[in-house]
């Protein structure tokens, strides 16, 4: 069980019989999250945009495939995950509750940012994994963690470990203008 106490998050641990405090947290305004995204580099700007707009979790977003957006409704069917292991090796799977295999409504103001990113830089074909890396390769936490601390730091944030699923819901964003980055 987790909970957020004066930005920590504490897990209950059943092994060692107490609890523990296990990362610092700290959520994002909306306007932080706007100069993330200008800040980022552009492939990755659709990312950091839904998993702030639509709440999907890291392994949900590497996971996901052309197939699992429907852009005529604004939707993105969550039907895999992709665990990074121990070893390094990155494993799909499918969610691991029935709540996690669902469907997310994105706000119709990013279908521009998400079609312009499929046309650009998701793999081909029906089954192409939407964010890969510029190499093609799928995407890992700690080549992604470097790259979210550079845009932090760009965007004037002070870097720390923060989360961008966790910022509420808002008004539709102020349009990012797609060919400004490379």
């Amino acid at each position: 069980m987790r909970n957020r106490i004066d930005g920590w998050i504490w897990r209950s641990g059943r092994e060692s019989g107490g609890t523990q405090r296990a990362w610092r947290v700290s959520e994002l305004s909306l306007q932080e999250v706007f100069e993330i995204a200008g800040a980022i580099p552009v492939r990755y700007r659709a990312l950091v945009l839904l998993a702030t707009f639509a709440g999907l979790r890291w392994g949900e977003l590497i996971a996901l495939r052309r197939h699992n957006i429907d852009l005529a409704a604004c939707d993105i069917r969550i039907v895999e995950t992709t665990a990074q292991l121990d070893t390094g090796r990155l494993r799909a799977e499918t969610p691991k509750s029935r709540a996690g295999r669902r469907t997310v409504a994105f706000s119709a103001e990013l279908l521009p940012e998400i079609r312009w990113h499929l046309e650009r830089f998701a793999e081909p074909g029906e089954r192409g994994l939407v964010f890969v890396g510029p190499k093609g390769a799928r995407l890992r936490r700690s080549t992604f963690g470097r790259i979210w601390v550079q845009a932090y730091a760009r965007a004037g944030t002070p870097a720390s470990t923060s989360t961008i699923s966790g910022a509420p819901a808002a008004p539709s964003p102020p349009p990012l203008a797609p060919a400004s980055r490379n």
